[in-house]
């Protein structure tokens, strides 16, 4: 049984550090970094691991808690816990030997927020290889080979990597371990008195035959903490004597519908600022789907829209396949209809679409055929809102249509080049040339940035290509600063759009250019790259997520080429929180107002990241597309250099304290989602 928020227990082990102050049922958070001390000392978890269970309130938005490790000589060593989804999170970690203090950041946002710890305790070694080898048998053999060379750290990293990531096959298991019920008078007290709350209806489509399976989901419905709901059941059967019956048992919370009337009679009785959404009839809204929203729609009134994410339950009760949504992305809901069918709108928005009631109440039917959702203000809530019945779940498809407009070719009575392409380069006469070959046919102008060549036969093929028209050579020799070559080959460009290639990459069509240069043109767009592939085929880059594997991480890696990937994410253009500069487009314009990569503090490691990074603080959004497509060899041009070398240790350590909050919480990748594993994995 779950400890209950006035355990002794639980009161013990959590007491407020700093910007946390206790109040009833929970604490209140007077900046988004609220800490709260783990009080541990019977345990002695120094040089242990440690198993820690915890809830969060489902009232609160979903992030991952900071957990922050502070030794006796007072430094901080900080990682992240995983989302509690359900209600409750697991972790299992090490804890250094020499950690005096355990500090937990659960929020990160002002405000009343709910937490506690249900169970702490060591977790023996024999246990924490049984569950790595559960895992990960790469990771754990991964393990024991730097273990046995050691290197220590190297170890606790593979060992970190196996044991905090589950493939959503596990998807039911994972669930079970980690769900609670809703607790209105523990951890979920509301925030505000919910009679005050929003009116929230959901339209049914009611099926031949399916007046059984209405009255069931109105039965699960009463079971809603949140009183203030109805629903709106569209049929065109008109049985008096069973609507009669059905009214009845949902004790007037139930009316009917005709499928040729407007969605403004599904609205009927209620204020502008009620939330209307859709459910089959087999479907179950979660237990907490009412109360989360009325949360939601009282902290953020200018949203018009909201959606939830969803997972799939069959006639057994059995869940799978967890659809752990970004949030609000119009590009990639243009492309693949990610949203699917948890989306709950606001009266006042509703009442400008021409849709009908059947339309509107079908939930395999996109929003965006409804209504304009995109010219709504769209809010996420990072919680299950609706678990679809298998055999009534319509599975998104996954495929991208292009909703990009794509410019083909220069002007050619206009001499200014389509974009200017920069490429940093020092020896490896055979990358540089097949990379230069492959982009022959774009209207763009090429600047190679020479850092320091000595082979006889790339300075002689440099100096054949400064003979032709379109091609100018930039020698900065010295020692490489990928930030400062790049920035100033920038410097030269003629174009409006520069894009940023790295010499080992080979482009698959002549017309490479054009998907980048269309996005980078649009006023909102940042940063856009490119579908980057191994020469094996599989998938080098298909976007960046802050904080995954360390500070940033290309999410899809090792994919293969043809998969549509998680959501249809690898498929689809969508935006992201960064791109890779092996093939990176950026507006000179914009490139200029963030003043360039950062040569100073990031001249090799992350610079492309903390590049989109700043664009997008700028209010620019950053744009993966597939569209464009190269095969990347991924750093062959210079030496490996080991993830935990002395060498970039301060380039990482200045990003992480720059980005911490970045790093925590990328708006595009779900926090219910492993930060420990390219491929989408269960935390």
């Amino acid at each position: 049984m779950p400890v209950s928020a006035s355990s002794p227990a639980t009161q013990n082990r959590l007491t407020a550090a700093r910007d946390a102050t206790p109040v009833e049922g929970g604490y209140e958070a007077a900046s988004d970094e609220p800490w709260l001390r783990l009080n541990v000392d019977e345990l002695r978890p120094s040089g242990k691991w440690i198993r820690l269970v915890y809830r969060a309130s489902f009232l609160d938005p979903l992030t991952r808690p900071l957990l922050r490790l502070v030794s006796a000589d007072g430094h901080a060593q900080d990682g992240f816990l995983p989302g509690p989804l359900h209600g409750r999170g697991v972790w299992i970690g090490f804890i250094p030997k020499n950690t005096a203090e355990i500090l937990i950041s659960p929020v990160s946002v002002p405000g009343l927020f709910g937490f506690d710890i249900e169970k702490c305790e060591i977790f023996a070694r024999n246990r924490v290889l049984r569950r790595a080898f559960r895992g990960s048998r790469e990771k754990t053999l991964a393990w024991l080979s730097a273990k046995m060379r050691g290197m220590d750290i190297e170890a606790m990293e593979e060992m970190t990597y196996a044991l905090c990531h589950e493939p959503l096959a596990n998807y039911q298991n994972w669930r079970r371990r980690r769900w609670r019920p809703f607790e209105i008078d523990g951890i979920d007290t509301p925030r505000f008195d919910w009679r005050e709350g929003v009116h929230i209806r959901l339209a049914v489509p009611l099926r031949a035959g399916g007046r059984r399976d209405l009255a069931k989901l109105i039965a699960r419905l009463e079971a809603q903490p949140y009183p203030n709901w109805s629903v709106a059941a569209v049929t065109a059967e008109n049985d008096r004597r069973e609507r009669a019956a059905l009214k009845a048992a949902a004790r007037g919370r139930l009316f009917f519908i005709e499928p040729d009337a407007s969605v403004g009679e599904i609205a009927r009785g209620l204020a502008p600022d009620a939330l209307i959404g859709r459910c089959g009839e087999r479907d179950e809204p979660a237990e907490i789907t009412f109360a989360v929203l009325a949360e939601a729609a009282r902290q953020r009134p200018d949203w018009s829209a909201v959606y939830g994410d969803e997972d799939r339950v069959d006639r057994r009760g059995l869940h799978s396949e967890p659809r752990l949504k970004p949030d609000w992305s119009p590009l990639f809901q243009a492309t693949t209809n990610y949203l699917g069918a948890a989306v709950f709108a606001r009266t006042d928005a509703l009442s400008r679409s021409p849709a009908t009631a059947a339309l509107f109440a079908d939930p395999d039917t996109p929003i965006s055929e409804v209504f304009d959702i995109g010219r709504e203000k769209t809010g996420h809530v990072r919680r299950i809102l609706l678990s679809r019945a298998t055999s009534d779940a319509a599975a998104p498809t996954g495929q991208s249509t292009s909703v990009v407009p794509v410019y083909r070719g220069g002007d050619p009575a206009n001499p200014t080049p389509l974009a200017t392409v920069v490429i940093p380069t020092r020896d490896r006469l055979d990358l540089l040339r097949a990379c230069v070959e492959s982009l022959a046919g774009g209207s763009c102008e090429l600047i190679v940035v020479d850092n320091g060549s000595v082979e006889p036969a790339t300075l002689a093929w440099l100096l054949e290509m400064e003979s032709r028209p379109g091609i100018r050579v930039l020698r900065r020799p010295g020692r490489f600063n990928f930030s400062a070559l790049c920035n100033d080959g920038a410097a030269m460009a003629r174009s409006d759009i520069l894009i940023f290639l790295n010499n080992d990459t080979v482009a698959l069509k002549p017309d490479w250019l054009d998907p980048l240069v269309a996005l980078a043109r649009e006023p909102g767009v940042g940063a856009v790259g490119a579908k980057l592939l191994f020469p094996s085929g599989r998938v080098q880059h298909a976007g960046v997520v802050i904080g995954l594997v360390g500070r940033a991480g290309h999410v899809f890696w090792g994919h293969g080429s043809d998969d549509a990937g998680y959501l249809g994410a690898i498929s689809a253009a969508r935006e992201v929180s960064a791109v890779t500069a092996a093939c990176l487009a950026v507006s000179r314009e914009k490139f200029a107002a963030v003043g360039g990569f950062d040569a100073e503090n990031l001249p090799i490691e992350v610079n492309d990241v903390d590049l989109c990074l700043r664009l997008r603080e700028k209010g620019w959004v950053n744009i993966y597309t597939p569209e464009c497509q190269l095969i990347h060899r991924e750093s062959e041009s210079r030496t490996r250099v080991s993830h935990h070398s002395k060498v970039y240790a301060r380039e990482r350590a200045y990003f992480t304290e720059r980005w911490s909050g970045a790093m925590r919480d990328d708006p595009y990748f779900h926090p219910a989602l492993s930060l420990f594993s390219t491929r989408p994995s269960l935390a």
